[in-house]
């Protein structure tokens, strides 16, 4: 990625290095926003041979904000043009010089504020006696409706004998909740996001793919965006939000169960929004809600959650409802979306994700502080 400031020139080159590509021509391509794997690129450089090496290179003048620069090279084998695996390249950006193309403005990189380990249960509690489990909370007319969870233990992990386990689902290990904390009754939906980008607390208005806005959930976003959701809500009602935890979006997913899924040890297509059924999302709260009533825990879209991935499982990771944090390369989701097999939509399945990478196929809830 190359990260520019409006009015810019930038030299980019790219060479290859592959013998079995020599005598094969190279692209470099410069996409607008977060991937340069699909989708046309605004400029394409020329490519050009020398020594038997193919080079390509592309002046451009930015229009600020960031690009993703991709390399393509000719398959040896099927003479097809894209990205291939084995293509080994140096690729240089230089700032610097006047001209070049000009481009649109790129992405606008947002950075949330870092809310560091703290999460809706592990913050010092200011609940009072009135809050009670199953209670509904709604800061603002706009806001997401919140479902008080009471304070509890429960397992967290699958055991080795669960149909369709990965193997960072354990060790099995307890979790305390201490404190009472509240959950979204759905995921965050387009409604609600845009409220936050008309306000100026998030700066990035997500593709609908075609589907519809409204109540259905808020999709291609990335860690970095539902995070600044939650730090707008925050700064917005006065209240604290987060992204949930794994631990504690677990515990909430379960509802007070031990089985694979909320509905038991099996889930049918009356149940969620899984298998594509409908090839897409569908409006948040339409299916049944588990026994805490909370809609979408399983299917419609995987959730992000707080915590950085860690291939091992679960060996040192917080058992008070916090969540793990540290150099984070990739964040989890959870729960599935609609074109995952039930397997996937399990309570306890996790599956890795860039921090940058948004997918039709994923939102989030949010959890908030008592």
């Amino acid at each position: 990625m190359l990260d520019t400031q409006a009015g810019e020139t930038w030299q980019i080159e790219a060479k290859n290095h592959s013998p079995n590509l020599y005598n094969k021509p190279v692209w470099v391509s410069v996409h607008r926003g977060q991937t340069c794997l699909e989708g046309t690129p605004e400029i394409l450089g020329k490519a050009k041979m020398f020594a038997g090496t193919g080079s390509s290179e592309v002046k451009i003048l930015s229009g600020g904000g960031r690009y993703m620069i991709g390399v393509h090279a000719q398959s040896p084998f099927t003479g097809a043009v894209g990205y291939i695996s084995t293509f080994e390249y140096t690729l240089t950006a230089t700032r610097g010089g006047s001209g070049g193309d000009r481009l649109a403005p790129g992405e606008v990189v947002q950075v949330a504020a870092d809310i560091g380990p703290a999460t809706a249960s592990t913050v010092a509690s200011r609940a009072d006696a009135t809050t009670v489990a199953g209670q509904t909370i709604k800061d603002c007319p706009t806001c997401p409706e919140m479902l008080v969870l009471p304070a509890g233990q429960f397992m967290m992990g699958s055991l080795s004998t669960e149909i369709g386990r990965g193997r960072d689902e354990g060790p099995r290990h307890p979790v305390t909740f201490t404190a009472p904390f509240a959950i979204g009754r759905t995921e965050v939906t387009f409604e609600q996001w845009n409220v936050c980008v008309d306000a100026g607390g998030c700066l990035h208005r997500p593709a609908d793919e075609g589907w519809g806005q409204a109540t259905r959930p808020i999709i291609n976003v990335s860690w970095s965006d539902a995070r600044a959701y939650a730090a707008w809500l925050s700064e917005s009602t006065g209240q604290k939000y987060f992204l949930p935890s794994e631990s504690e979006w677990e515990y909430a997913a379960r509802a007070g169960g031990d089985t694979a899924w909320s509905t038991g040890d099996a889930i049918i297509i009356d149940d969620a929004n899984l298998l594509s059924q409908f090839g897409k999302t569908v409006a948040v709260g339409g299916f049944p809600p588990n026994a805490f009533g909370l809609h979408d825990m399983h299917g419609n879209v995987a959730e992000w959650v707080q915590d950085c991935y860690d291939d091992t499982g679960y060996f040192g990771a917080p058992a008070d409802g916090g969540a793990r944090t540290g150099t984070c390369v990739r964040g989890v989701v959870r729960g599935g979306g609609f074109a995952d097999e039930p397997a996937l939509t399990r309570s306890a399945a996790r599956r890795p994700s860039p921090l940058g990478q948004r997918l039709p196929s994923v939102g989030f809830r949010v959890a908030r502080a008592l």
